[in-house]
């Protein structure tokens, strides 16, 4: 069977968005670890620092399965297709409820921040929850056909 530009696409897109995740969440690994060991003064309980590290362990090994996935994509894999849509609802849905919540929780007014840079804050969110909408809805429609 031969793979179509869609699929190709959908591979590239899903692995260079978990590359990209799994680089951030280990810099972020890095630096929670690195701002709680700083020294009496940074006053991080313990068993937070455990829960964040799991947390953070938890993603790495979903955007290392993203990676995988992506591969399987390629090679045509039943399973990947799954995991593709899978991942599209979690996308969706995700995207869904951030935007919303946007909307719905208010942005505190600091008095040191110009009023204006809420709303470029406001719109800059709302554009990256429909972008990740969109590669959800186009997931979700690519891998539920024939």
């Amino acid at each position: 069977m031969k793979r179509s530009a869609g699929v190709t696409a959908a591979a590239i897109v899903l692995m260079a968005g978990s590359a990209f995740a799994l680089l951030f969440t280990a810099l972020g690994l890095i630096g929670i670890t690195w701002v709680s060991t700083a020294g009496p003064q940074a006053n991080f309980p313990r068993q937070m620092l455990i829960l964040v590290i799991l947390i953070y362990a938890l993603f790495l090994c979903v955007e290392a399965f993203g990676i995988f996935t992506g591969f399987g994509l390629l090679r045509l894999k039943n399973w990947a297709r799954i995991t593709t849509i899978v991942f599209a609802v979690f996308i969706i849905l995700q995207s869904l409820m951030s935007t919303l919540l946007f909307f719905v929780i208010p942005l505190p007014a600091e008095p040191h921040v110009p009023p204006h840079l809420n709303l470029v804050l406001l719109a800059v969110m709302t554009g990256c929850g429909l972008f990740f909408l969109g590669i959800g809805v186009w997931w979700l429609v690519l891998f539920t056909r024939r």
